[in-house]
C-alpha cells in the first residue's frame, strides 16, 4: 500500500510548490476526495510521513536518533551534528535523543539507512569479533 501513498505524496508535494494558500487548500481537498473514494483515508499518517520526507529532502534536513548512556553536553551534540552535516550535505539535523544506560557509554546514531555505533558496548562487540577471527 506504500506505493500509491508515496505517489500521492509526491504528486501533492510537487503540485503545491509555490502555490498560494487557496490553491493548496483546493489541492488537499481534491486529494482527500480521491483517497476517500479509494478507501485510503486510514493511510493519512503514512501520507503525512511521506510528505515530511520530501520536505526534509528539499530543505536538506536529516532526522536522526541518538542513543546515549547519559544526556549529551551541547558541545558533544554540536560535534555530532557537524559530523552528520559534513557526511550527508545536510544543512540541519533534527535529533531525537534516547538515554539507554545499557550501551555503557559513547553513543549510537541512526539516520537514513546509516548506523554509527560509537558505544562502548559496540566497540567491545567489534573487538570480540576481530579477536575471534
Amino acid at each position: 500500500m506504500k506505493a500509491p501513498i508515496r505517489s500521492y505524496a509526491k504528486a501533492i508535494f510537487e503540485a503545491a510548490q509555490d502555490k498560494p494558500k487557496a490553491e493548496m487548500i483546493s489541492l488537499v481537498d481534491g486529494l482527500l476526495a480521491e483517497m476517500s473514494l479509494k478507501n485510503l483515508l486510514s493511510q493519512m499518517p503514512n501520507l503525512i510521513a511521506e510528505l515530511e520526507k520530501l520536505d526534509d529532502i528539499e530543505k536538506k534536513i536529516i532526522r536522526a536518533e541518538i542513543k546515549t548512556a547519559r544526556e549529551l553536553t551541547k558541545k558533544s551534540m554540536d560535534e555530532i551534528v557537524e559530523f552528520i552535516c559534513k557526511r550527508t550535505g545536510a544543512e540541519k539535523v533534527i535529533f531525537t535523543e534516547v538515554v539507554d544506560s545499557s550501551i555503557g557509554g559513547g553513543f549510537i546514531v541512526y539516520f537514513k539507512d546509516t548506523i554509527i555505533d560509537a558505544s562502548y558496548q559496540g566497540i567491545v562487540n567489534e573487538l570480540a569479533t576481530v579477536i575471534g577471527r
